[in-house]
């Protein structure tokens, strides 16, 4: 798969990064259920083509499946 986006190979990377994050910690405090904000991690990271984003969503959901049985 290739990589749609590369945010960090302009000047704008970190301006780009640091939005990401603020819409990420307003995705975490809201009243969305946090299974459906994984789910809506995972299928970010494979619109974006980004294989390592993907990999970090998928390991907290494998564990918490791991941990339940």
């Amino acid at each position: 798969m290739q990589a749609r986006l590369d945010a960090f190979s302009t000047e704008l990377g970190p301006k780009f990064a640091k939005h990401l994050i603020s819409a990420d910690e307003v995705v975490a405090h809201s009243t969305l259920p946090r299974a459906t904000q994984e789910l809506m991690k995972i299928r970010a990271s494979q619109i974006n083509g980004c294989g390592g984003c993907l990999d970090m969503s998928r390991k907290p959901r494998t564990r918490a499946r791991q941990r339940s049985g």
